[in-house]
């Protein structure tokens, strides 16, 4: 009901006849108020403890990781009919919204509306073809259980369960290089 009545609030905003990037900063702006942890801006990795939210975690506390914030941003743009996917690259996730072969990144983590060349840096020379375009949801799911889940187990020092998410996204998504890193 929480992300209905939101999406709600967002659809106010968007609307198909607006263009694509006009929709995509409505969407970011929309995110923004969901960011209010300054140790979860985008390169950042906070070790507070709080550097894995969980999505309600977002509505309860100062905002919330790449993960949770894309979760949710991808969830009510397609609520609000916006084509919205989660997008990774090495070690952090965005969303797009998509205008057929247009697509305009919305940075989860502040907001902004970014154009590729602001993620290609961090892609140190990755040919890997599992980073920079938009996920299947399926795919998407395999990133969470590698990123959200077997990180966090890991971080709890609960390994044998952080490896059993690992190979869980390696059979999903057997092409996303961070699952095999992560389980190693």
């Amino acid at each position: 009901a929480r992300l209905d009545r939101m999406a709600g609030e967002l659809a106010k905003t968007v609307s198909p006849v607006k263009r694509t990037e006009l929709n995509a900063e409505a969407l970011g702006q929309y995110l923004r108020q969901f960011v209010k942890d300054p140790l979860m801006r985008y390169g950042d990795r906070a070790t507070d403890g709080n550097s894995m939210r969980w999505l309600h975690q977002i509505f309860e506390s100062d905002g919330g990781s790449c993960n949770a914030l894309t979760t949710l941003g991808v969830a009510l743009g397609r609520r609000a009919g916006l084509r919205a996917h989660a997008v990774v690259i090495p070690h952090h996730v965005h969303l797009r919204v998509i205008e057929g072969a247009r697509g305009f990144n919305v940075e989860t983590t502040s907001g902004q509306v970014l154009p590729d060349d602001a993620y290609r840096h961090f892609m140190r020379g990755s040919t890997c073809n599992a980073y920079a375009r938009p996920l299947s949801q399926r795919e998407y799911v395999a990133t969470l259980l590698s990123n959200h889940f077997g990180y966090e187990r890991a971080e709890r020092a609960r390994h044998a369960d952080s490896v059993a998410c690992c190979d869980k996204a390696i059979a999903i998504f057997p092409g996303y290089p961070d699952a095999w890193c992560n389980r190693a």
